[in-house]
């Protein structure tokens, strides 16, 4: 059986989507839903041979400021609340 085809763009919008819905939703809750979608994520790049945070690196340098990384202005280093 084909598997089907699914491009990045539905990927994104699929993922906006998730996060959007949940806007409301306990921030515990929120943390434990994006700890696993990252933690699916890297081992999904392990697994076919990427290197997640040099290939992230990679893209932040390629697009620059025409993509700048979205960090909440209440946060501290790498997006942690600040103490």
């Amino acid at each position: 059986m084909k598997r089907p085809t699914i491009d990045l763009r539905s990927v994104k919008k699929t993922l906006h989507d998730f996060a959007f819905n949940r806007a409301e939703a306990p921030r515990e809750r929120l943390e434990g839903e994006f700890g696993e979608l990252l933690l699916y994520l890297i081992r999904l790049a392990d697994k076919v041979g990427v290197d997640i945070i040099a290939a992230g690196e990679k893209q932040i340098q390629q697009r620059g400021a025409h993509s700048p990384v979205l960090v909440p202005e209440h946060s501290g280093p790498r997006g942690r609340p600040k103490t």
